[in-house]
This record gives structure tokens, sequence and C-alpha cells, in this order.
């Protein structure tokens, strides 16, 4: 989690940050595979990092990764991954921010607020 931390700290100023993320993410979902270890389950928060470092890398994609990344939380026919929250969004919308995207910054906060209406989980 410390490594994720720091990663997201210098995603703007490191090319290799997203890698490196993917890299350590893979290897916490494969220990959590292998094991069953519930300790080594990627938490909302993990997958929060690594949208936060998608959205501050300077990788032109960073959006689209981060928005790919939200839909698949987002999908309860998706299994073995965490439900976003509150701070997923906000962490997409930063993405599309940093892109000078204000229209697919808004797109985001218009699911956020069907999830809530759909669920009534505040996220």
């Amino acid at each position: 989690m410390q490594a994720l931390q720091h990663l997201a700290r210098v995603a703007s100023s490191d090319a290799s940050a997203i890698q490196k993320a993917q890299d350590i993410f893979d290897e916490m979902f494969e220990a959590y595979v292998m094991t069953e270890e519930t300790s080594m389950w990627p938490e909302t928060e993990v997958y929060n990092l690594l949208l936060e470092i998608h959205a501050y890398s300077r990788s032109p994609e960073g959006g689209i990764h981060a928005e790919k990344l939200l839909a698949r939380m987002e999908d309860p026919t998706v299994e073995f991954i965490a439900r976003p929250n509150l701070q997923t969004y906000l962490n997409v919308m930063d993405a599309w921010a940093m892109r000078k995207n204000p229209a697919k910054a808004e797109e985001v906060v218009e699911r956020l607020e069907r999830r809530y209406k759909e669920t009534n989980d505040d996220a």
C-alpha cells in the first residue's frame, strides 16, 4: 500500500508510475487468488490509488484508463472487484479535469448521481 501511495505522489513526474502501480496491483490480486488470504484483497482504497495514479500521470490515455476501471468497478456482473465509493468518482473526475475535458468529468458526476438514485448508496 505504501508503494502505491508513493507512486500516487510522483505520478505526474514519473512516466513509469502507471506500470509500476499496475505490477503491484497484479501481484496483490494474484496473491489473493493463490492464497485466498483476505488481507491481500485489493479493496476500494487500492483501486482509488490506482485511479489517482492514472489521473495525475502524464499519459494522454489516463482518463480513458480511469474510466474503464470505474466501469468494471460499477458492473455488478464482475466478480472479484471492489465497488466504487465517492473518492473513486472524484479520482476519475480528476483524470478528465487534468486532461482538460470538463464534459467527461460532468458525465462522471452524472454516473455518480445515477448510482445514488439506483442503489441509495452514497458511494
